[in-house]
Protein backbone atom coordinates (compact mmCIF):
# COMPACT_ATOMS: atom_id res chain seq x y z
CA UNK A 1 0.00 0.00 0.00
CA UNK A 2 1.25 3.44 -0.89
CA UNK A 3 1.48 6.04 1.84
CA UNK A 4 -0.91 8.96 1.76
CA UNK A 5 0.46 12.28 3.03
CA UNK A 6 -0.92 13.42 6.36
CA UNK A 7 -0.22 15.79 9.19
CA UNK A 8 1.22 13.94 12.22
CA UNK A 9 -0.68 14.39 15.44
CA UNK A 10 1.28 14.55 18.72
CA UNK A 11 0.83 11.74 21.21
CA UNK A 12 -0.68 12.34 24.61
CA UNK A 13 -3.48 14.70 23.57
CA UNK A 14 -5.69 15.53 26.52
CA UNK A 15 -9.43 16.06 26.54
CA UNK A 16 -8.96 19.66 27.63
CA UNK A 17 -6.79 20.36 24.59
CA UNK A 18 -9.47 18.95 22.31
CA UNK A 19 -12.20 21.43 23.16
CA UNK A 20 -12.35 23.49 19.96
CA UNK A 21 -10.55 22.26 16.88
CA UNK A 22 -9.77 23.74 13.51
CA UNK A 23 -7.84 22.06 10.71
CA UNK A 24 -6.78 23.09 7.24
CA UNK A 25 -6.11 19.45 6.38
CA UNK A 26 -7.99 18.25 3.28
CA UNK A 27 -10.88 15.95 4.13
CA UNK A 28 -12.16 13.37 1.65
CA UNK A 29 -15.44 14.29 0.02
CA UNK A 30 -17.59 11.92 -2.07
CA UNK A 31 -15.02 10.10 -4.22
CA UNK A 32 -13.34 6.75 -4.67
CA UNK A 33 -10.95 5.73 -1.95
CA UNK A 34 -8.00 3.60 -3.00
CA UNK A 35 -5.37 2.63 -0.46
CA UNK A 36 -3.35 1.26 -3.34
CA UNK A 37 -3.21 4.56 -5.15
CA UNK A 38 -4.32 8.16 -4.88
CA UNK A 39 -7.29 9.69 -3.10
CA UNK A 40 -9.16 12.62 -4.57
CA UNK A 41 -9.65 15.28 -1.90
CA UNK A 42 -11.15 18.73 -1.57
CA UNK A 43 -10.14 21.06 1.22
CA UNK A 44 -12.70 21.56 3.97
CA UNK A 45 -12.03 23.60 7.10
CA UNK A 46 -13.97 22.32 10.10
CA UNK A 47 -14.40 23.63 13.62
CA UNK A 48 -15.81 21.05 16.01
CA UNK A 49 -16.43 21.42 19.73
CA UNK A 50 -15.59 18.02 21.20
CA UNK A 51 -17.31 18.89 24.48
CA UNK A 52 -20.63 18.62 22.63
CA UNK A 53 -19.93 15.02 21.67
CA UNK A 54 -21.58 13.19 24.55
CA UNK A 55 -21.39 9.42 24.86
CA UNK A 56 -24.38 8.12 22.84
CA UNK A 57 -24.98 4.97 24.89
CA UNK A 58 -24.56 4.21 28.61
CA UNK A 59 -22.62 1.01 27.94
CA UNK A 60 -20.02 3.00 25.98
CA UNK A 61 -19.26 5.32 28.89
CA UNK A 62 -16.09 3.57 30.14
CA UNK A 63 -14.26 3.81 26.81
CA UNK A 64 -15.57 7.23 25.79
CA UNK A 65 -12.67 9.25 27.31
CA UNK A 66 -10.26 7.10 25.29
CA UNK A 67 -12.07 8.06 22.09
CA UNK A 68 -12.35 11.79 22.79
CA UNK A 69 -8.73 12.13 23.93
CA UNK A 70 -7.12 9.99 21.20
CA UNK A 71 -6.31 13.04 19.05
CA UNK A 72 -7.11 16.72 18.59
CA UNK A 73 -6.98 16.34 14.80
CA UNK A 74 -10.23 17.62 13.30
CA UNK A 75 -10.46 14.56 11.07
CA UNK A 76 -10.68 12.30 14.11
CA UNK A 77 -13.12 14.53 15.98
CA UNK A 78 -15.24 14.69 12.81
CA UNK A 79 -15.24 10.91 12.68
CA UNK A 80 -16.46 10.77 16.29
CA UNK A 81 -19.24 13.23 15.47
CA UNK A 82 -20.35 10.99 12.62
CA UNK A 83 -20.42 8.05 15.02
CA UNK A 84 -22.47 9.96 17.61
CA UNK A 85 -24.96 11.10 14.96
CA UNK A 86 -25.34 7.52 13.75
CA UNK A 87 -25.90 6.07 17.23
CA UNK A 88 -28.39 8.79 18.18
CA UNK A 89 -30.50 7.83 15.15
CA UNK A 90 -31.24 4.56 17.04
CA UNK A 91 -30.01 2.08 14.42
CA UNK A 92 -30.71 -1.65 14.83
CA UNK A 93 -28.20 -3.38 17.08
CA UNK A 94 -26.15 -6.32 15.93
CA UNK A 95 -22.74 -7.96 15.78
CA UNK A 96 -20.15 -7.27 13.11
CA UNK A 97 -18.28 -9.91 11.16
CA UNK A 98 -15.17 -10.82 13.17
CA UNK A 99 -13.24 -12.37 10.27
CA UNK A 100 -9.76 -10.86 10.32
CA UNK A 101 -10.45 -8.83 13.45
CA UNK A 102 -7.21 -7.92 15.29
CA UNK A 103 -6.57 -10.08 18.36
CA UNK A 104 -6.30 -6.93 20.50
CA UNK A 105 -9.93 -6.11 19.69
CA UNK A 106 -11.09 -9.62 20.55
CA UNK A 107 -9.31 -9.40 23.91
CA UNK A 108 -10.82 -5.96 24.58
CA UNK A 109 -14.34 -7.21 23.87
CA UNK A 110 -13.90 -9.92 26.51
CA UNK A 111 -12.19 -7.65 29.05
CA UNK A 112 -14.25 -5.58 31.51
CA UNK A 113 -11.64 -2.81 31.58
CA UNK A 114 -12.87 -0.90 28.54
CA UNK A 115 -10.76 2.18 29.31
CA UNK A 116 -7.47 0.35 28.77
CA UNK A 117 -5.58 1.01 25.52
CA UNK A 118 -3.72 -2.18 24.59
CA UNK A 119 -0.12 -2.29 23.42
CA UNK A 120 -0.08 -2.46 19.63
CA UNK A 121 2.79 -2.89 17.18
CA UNK A 122 3.56 -0.33 14.49
CA UNK A 123 2.65 -1.51 11.02
CA UNK A 124 1.23 -4.86 12.12
CA UNK A 125 -1.85 -3.50 13.86
CA UNK A 126 -2.71 -1.04 11.10
CA UNK A 127 -2.44 -3.77 8.48
CA UNK A 128 -4.72 -6.06 10.50
CA UNK A 129 -7.23 -3.27 11.13
CA UNK A 130 -7.40 -2.50 7.40
CA UNK A 131 -7.88 -6.18 6.60
CA UNK A 132 -10.80 -6.35 9.03
CA UNK A 133 -12.29 -3.13 7.67
CA UNK A 134 -12.09 -4.53 4.16
CA UNK A 135 -13.90 -7.71 5.25
CA UNK A 136 -16.71 -5.64 6.77
CA UNK A 137 -17.50 -3.74 3.57
CA UNK A 138 -20.50 -4.31 1.28
CA UNK A 139 -19.63 -6.34 -1.85
CA UNK A 140 -19.95 -3.34 -4.18
CA UNK A 141 -17.18 -1.48 -2.33
CA UNK A 142 -14.57 -4.15 -3.01
CA UNK A 143 -12.88 -5.11 -6.26
CA UNK A 144 -12.78 -8.62 -7.65
CA UNK A 145 -9.27 -9.65 -6.60
CA UNK A 146 -9.58 -8.68 -2.95
CA UNK A 147 -7.26 -5.66 -3.12
CA UNK A 148 -8.27 -2.93 -0.68
CA UNK A 149 -9.89 -0.64 -3.21
CA UNK A 150 -12.92 0.84 -1.52
CA UNK A 151 -15.45 2.40 -3.88
CA UNK A 152 -18.02 5.01 -2.91
CA UNK A 153 -21.07 3.93 -4.87
CA UNK A 154 -23.06 1.57 -2.65
CA UNK A 155 -26.75 0.55 -2.88
CA UNK A 156 -28.51 1.47 0.38
CA UNK A 157 -29.71 -2.07 1.05
CA UNK A 158 -26.12 -3.38 1.16
CA UNK A 159 -25.37 -1.37 4.30
CA UNK A 160 -28.13 -3.08 6.26
CA UNK A 161 -26.55 -6.45 5.51
CA UNK A 162 -23.05 -5.44 6.61
CA UNK A 163 -22.14 -2.39 8.70
CA UNK A 164 -25.49 -0.90 9.69
CA UNK A 165 -25.30 -2.19 13.24
CA UNK A 166 -25.50 0.00 16.32
CA UNK A 167 -24.81 -0.75 19.97
CA UNK A 168 -21.69 -2.01 21.70
CA UNK A 169 -21.18 -4.95 19.32
CA UNK A 170 -21.71 -2.90 16.16
CA UNK A 171 -19.52 -0.34 14.41
CA UNK A 172 -18.62 0.98 17.87
CA UNK A 173 -15.96 -1.75 18.06
CA UNK A 174 -14.42 -0.43 14.83
CA UNK A 175 -14.29 3.11 16.24
CA UNK A 176 -12.66 1.96 19.48
CA UNK A 177 -10.09 -0.13 17.60
CA UNK A 178 -9.36 2.81 15.29
CA UNK A 179 -8.86 5.14 18.27
CA UNK A 180 -5.95 3.01 19.51
CA UNK A 181 -4.24 3.40 16.16
CA UNK A 182 -4.94 7.15 16.14
CA UNK A 183 -3.54 7.59 19.65
CA UNK A 184 -0.49 5.33 19.31
CA UNK A 185 0.73 5.87 15.73
CA UNK A 186 -0.73 9.17 14.43
CA UNK A 187 2.20 9.53 12.01
CA UNK A 188 1.09 6.48 10.00
CA UNK A 189 -0.13 7.93 6.66
CA UNK A 190 -2.50 5.03 5.99
CA UNK A 191 -4.25 5.79 9.28
CA UNK A 192 -5.74 9.08 8.15
CA UNK A 193 -6.99 7.61 4.90
CA UNK A 194 -8.84 5.05 7.03
CA UNK A 195 -10.22 7.72 9.38
CA UNK A 196 -11.59 9.62 6.39
CA UNK A 197 -13.16 6.48 4.98
CA UNK A 198 -14.79 5.53 8.28
CA UNK A 199 -16.26 9.05 8.44
CA UNK A 200 -17.72 8.60 4.96
CA UNK A 201 -19.15 5.19 5.84
CA UNK A 202 -20.79 6.59 8.98
CA UNK A 203 -22.51 9.27 6.89
CA UNK A 204 -23.77 6.58 4.52
CA UNK A 205 -25.01 4.40 7.38
CA UNK A 206 -26.93 7.33 8.83
CA UNK A 207 -28.51 8.08 5.46
CA UNK A 208 -29.40 4.44 4.86
CA UNK A 209 -30.99 4.11 8.29
CA UNK A 210 -33.01 7.30 7.91
CA UNK A 211 -34.19 6.15 4.48
CA UNK A 212 -35.28 2.78 5.91
CA UNK A 213 -37.36 4.53 8.58
CA UNK A 214 -38.97 6.80 5.99
CA UNK A 215 -40.09 3.99 3.66
CA UNK A 216 -42.63 2.39 6.06
CA UNK A 217 -44.13 5.83 6.73
CA UNK A 218 -44.52 6.41 2.99
CA UNK A 219 -46.33 3.08 2.66
CA UNK A 220 -48.79 4.07 5.40
CA UNK A 221 -49.56 7.32 3.61
CA UNK A 222 -50.04 5.48 0.30
CA UNK A 223 -52.38 2.95 1.91
CA UNK A 224 -54.43 5.71 3.54
CA UNK A 225 -54.70 7.59 0.25
CA UNK A 226 -55.78 4.40 -1.54
CA UNK A 227 -58.57 3.76 0.99
CA UNK A 228 -59.87 7.31 0.61
CA UNK A 229 -60.02 6.90 -3.17
CA UNK A 230 -61.97 3.65 -2.81
CA UNK A 231 -64.57 5.37 -0.62
CA UNK A 232 -65.04 8.06 -3.23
Amino acid sequence: MNDVASQPTPKGDSTSEAKTLQSDTPVIEDSEMDLGGSVEQSAVVETIDVSLLHVPHHDMKAAWPVLTSASTDARWIGCLKGFVDFELSKPPTGKLNITGRPSEVTAWVKDKKKHIVPSIKAGKYGKEWMGWWHNLQPPSRRDGDGVLNLRRVVPLDEWSKTLLKGGTAGIYTVIVALSWWVKTYPEDPNLWTCVDDVSWVLSQLLGAHQASKKRPADKVVEASTSRKRQKL
